[in-house]
């Protein structure tokens, strides 16, 4: 079966509008997510700052991280997380490179990613990081 260079060069261009699109949504919808599983559902935002996306993930831990997209436009890494929270800055997220995973349901693009959720030598945890969208 011969497949013709035009339906090619059609498909190509409409994965490219697909994934900037993609990322569109990531950086434009309305995002909830936690820090760890026990934590609600709180909101988080993305800010752009020259090149780069930092997400903040407004909850227990207050995490901001840099969030970086794959080449289809989904968030691919946390990079560097770190607590803002003002009165107990000890706690840390590792590794600096948080790979997420992403999948969808009938309403929901759903991103997650384990890390150890740490507070100096006192507690260390298993834990996971997740940023959501509606459809």
């Amino acid at each position: 079966m011969k497949i013709q260079l035009p339906i090619l060069l059609a498909v190509f261009l409409l994965s490219g509008v697909t994934s900037a699109n993609e990322q569109q949504l990531w950086l434009t919808s309305k995002l909830y997510g936690n820090d760890n599983d026990i934590a609600s559902l709180r909101k988080v935002t993305i800010r752009q700052e020259k090149d780069k996306y930092f997400l903040f993930i407004k909850n227990q831990f207050k995490f901001e991280c840099e969030i970086t997209f794959d080449q289809s436009g989904k968030p691919s890494e946390l990079l560097n997380c770190a607590s803002q929270l003002k009165d107990d800055p000890m706690w840390t997220a590792s590794p600096n490179r948080i790979k997420l995973k992403c999948f969808s349901t009938k309403k929901e693009r759903i991103c997650r990613g384990k890390y150890t959720l740490s507070s100096g030598e006192h507690y260390s945890s298993e834990a996971e990081m997740t940023i959501a969208r509606k459809l």
